[in-house]
């Protein structure tokens, strides 16, 4: 990758010690380390929540990648992943859901087709 395509490539990295209260839009995969109250909407591209995020709200992307804590539902169009590290309580609409061993899930699931 040249420094070029970095000047191009949409993306976001929200930090380990960053909060946000109420509605969140990004565009462009993203890395969440930090803690929202309220909606995280990804308009387009890879979430990955890490290890450190607390989520309390609603969530909407294509694509999810969980390793932290949430409490509140997930809109997925596309593949959700729930790390062993995760911990989710709440309800699902996704097209893809995969869950590995470990993950502390309380939830229900709605299939999209």
């Amino acid at each position: 990758m040249q420094e070029s395509d970095f000047k191009t490539y949409n993306y976001n990295v929200v930090g380990l010690e960053s909060e946000v209260t109420g509605t969140l839009k990004l565009k462009g995969d993203t890395v969440f380390n930090g803690s929202i109250n309220g909606e995280l909407h990804l308009l387009e591209g890879k979430l990955v929540l890490e290890r450190g995020s607390k989520i309390t709200g609603k969530i909407f992307a294509q694509e999810i990648e969980v390793f932290g804590e949430i409490n509140g539902d997930i809109f997925c169009s596309g593949k959700l992943s729930f790390r062993s590290s995760a911990k989710f309580e709440g309800d699902i609409q996704s097209q893809s859901l995969v869950i590995y061993p470990g993950a502390q899930i309380n939830m229900h699931v709605q299939a999209q087709e």
